[in-house]
């Protein structure tokens, strides 16, 4: 329980011994919240505080917002275990409430945790959904606070495009709505923009920060942001004495502040900056400093861990010693009971337990058809929407492309040097998108209806027939790249032919398109395998990393975006026909050298 002494400065006493009331709790919530950052142990006793009165008065809302702050002093103090626990426990209550607000405010912080300890897999998922809420409430300091987290995510996992595509989009959207979110982003990015050795870029972007940080008093923000600054100038060689002085400021108010993390950069900074100025007795004093912090934060850590590992030690022995003396008093109870008695208990129990086996049986099998029947509803529910989604991929979707693309062509053919270079490369790039969105879609429908297709129509299919006509409808793309396709004797299968003519082109025609080498070399091979036939197509392309074998079958995974045009679903199509015959499909592939993909058909019955 918390005493009044320890918060006399803060509680005054009419409102610390004021009824249980609402008015209470968010004060009380607000109080935690404020005074995280200069005490931690006293905001978490006034959280837990605010919990105790919210749950006397039935305040839900209330408690979820104390269980969540009690999370984030967790976190603030480096105790993820008890962190995670909280803040789990505070999202399950606010989706039951549906608290939107709540909940993307919870799901940013375990984006954050989660960030930190490198489970990217699981910030994303937070991150992303936090995304959400805040734009189905139209909540912009959520949605820029996402964006910003996502980027910083995405570069971490080098994807270098989508992340600087996101920090874009965080500054858009902040510049539009004039969000002090955009202190964050500019913040964020400029540290990117360091990592990119794009110092001057970064300064920019990091005094811009600060401005705004200053204009709002977010004095953490400002004291990181005078340490990414000094990091910046002493990286670009640049004027190490106001680099040192950012540094000074930085590390000055993360002392006042107490966070441990900005202020051990700043005394990692200062003695680097010392280093580089001759001065080595302060640069080992600060890097000491900077090391003496890091224990400790790492001793926390561990008198954490150690502390709740002894609780749950004790505990167990407790449940032991209860469970021995319940065992104890149950065997002298049975010692005082006739043979005959026994016997009659035993009996009556077992008829009792039978029964409940049988109505339990009987209630589990009701309930288990009830969410079969729901199961079979929703599938059936989705199957709908996912054909309406189909068509109007092919119709409502296509119909404005072609509107543009012909537009554009128009334009084209008309227009084509009577304005300005500019304007007839921007006629291109609309022709050439319009094109591009087509292709897409159609091979979007085209997977769609591969999807949802419960039966495929099998006949007699020749493939030698098949890779016949498919030489003559690629024979352009082979003689233009000068290319040697090589097929050798193919059996004759049960299938559907149309999409066996599909699968087999697409193979050959990306064995011809993804390759570096002047004379491209293609070969397609059948062997024997038990009851399935064994299909190769071999080439000596441009190969496909380790890393990237078991996504390049996903739905949109294109590796070379520059190069070679494509829409990234046809390996995904490819799949789904191997898989709706009952085969299997795979590659192996180094890097550079070729690839090869295997897949397996079944023989033709007899």
């Amino acid at each position: 329980m918390l005493q009044k002494p320890e918060v006399y400065q803060l509680i005054s006493d009419s409102l610390f011994y004021a009824p249980e009331s609402i008015a209470k709790v968010d004060y009380l919530n607000r109080l935690a919240k404020k005074n995280r950052i200069i005490n931690t142990s006293l905001s978490f006793n006034i959280a837990q505080l605010s919990r105790t009165v919210a749950e006397k008065i039935n305040y839900i809302k209330g408690k979820a917002k104390a269980i969540h702050l009690m999370g984030s002093i967790s976190k603030f103090g480096d105790n993820y275990d008890k962190a995670s626990e909280y803040l789990f426990e505070a999202l399950k209550i606010r989706e039951d409430i549906d608290d939107k607000i709540g909940i993307a405010a919870t799901t940013i912080m375990l984006g954050n945790m989660f960030y930190q300890v490198n489970e990217f897999r699981k910030a994303r998922y937070y991150f992303q959904r936090t995304l959400d809420i805040g734009l189905e409430i139209d909540n912009i300091a959520f949605s820029i606070s996402a964006l910003n987290s996502l980027a910083r995510l995405a570069y971490a996992t080098k994807e270098k495009e989508a992340a600087f595509e996101l920090f874009y989009r965080a500054e858009e959207l902040g510049l539009k709505n004039k969000s002090h979110g955009l202190a964050d982003t500019y913040h964020n990015l400029g540290r990117v923009l360091i990592s990119e050795n794009k110092y001057q870029e970064a300064i920019e972007k990091l005094e811009i920060s600060k401005g705004i940080y200053e204009s709002i008093n977010k004095k953490d923000g400002i004291a990181g942001t005078f340490n990414a600054l000094a990091k910046a100038l002493i990286l670009w060689n640049k004027d190490l004495d106001k680099a040192k002085d950012y540094a000074l400021q930085g590390l000055g108010i993360a002392q006042v502040l107490k966070v441990e993390i900005i202020e051990q950069e700043a005394l990692q900074i200062l003695a680097e900056i010392s280093a580089q100025q001759g001065n080595y007795e302060k640069a080992f004093h600060f890097s000491a400093l900077g090391k003496k912090l890091l224990d400790n934060r790492l001793d926390k850590q561990l008198a954490a861990a150690t502390f709740e590992n002894q609780s749950k030690y004790e505990l167990q022995q407790k449940k032991e010693m209860l469970i021995h003396k319940e065992t104890s008093l149950r065997q002298k109870d049975a010692q005082l009971h006739k043979q005959s008695r026994v016997i009659f208990i035993l009996s009556i129990l077992g008829l009792t337990i039978l029964g409940v086996v049988l109505w339990s049986k009987l209630r589990f099998q009701e309930k288990t058809n009830a969410i079969l029947e729901k199961k079979n509803a929703d599938l059936a529910n989705s199957n709908v929407a996912l054909e309406r989604f189909a068509y109007v991929a092919s119709h409502d979707l296509k119909e404005p492309l072609r509107t543009i693309g012909s537009f554009s062509s128009l334009l084209k053919r008309r227009y084509s040097g009577q304005l300005d270079r500019n304007a007839d490369e921007y006629i291109d790039y609309i022709f050439e998108g319009a094109n591009k969105m087509h292709a897409l879609l159609e091979d979007l429908l085209a997977y769609s209806r591969l999807v949802h297709k419960k039966e495929i129509a099998v006949t007699k299919v020749d493939l030698n027939s098949t890779l016949d006509n498919i030489n003559k409808l690629l024979s352009k793309s082979i003689d233009d790249r000068q290319a040697k396709v090589e097929i050798g004797e193919l059996p004759t299968i049960e299938s559907n032919p149309v999409l066996m003519h599909q699968l087999f082109q697409n193979l050959v025609a990306n064995a011809i398109k993804f390759n570096d080498k002047q004379l491209p070399q293609v070969k397609v091979t059948c062997a024997e395998a038990l009851d399935k036939h064994l299909f190769s197509i071999q080439d000596n392309g441009i190969g496909i990393e380790s890393e990237y074998h078991d996504k390049i079958f996903g739905v949109f995974q294109r590796l070379e975006k520059t190069q070679y045009k494509g829409t990234g679903i046809g390996l995904a199509i490819c799949k789904k026909i191997v898989e709706q015959h009952n085969g299997e499909i795979w590659l192996d592939s180094e890097f550079g050298k070729g690839t090869t993909f295997y897949f397996t058909l079944p023989k033709v019955s007899n």
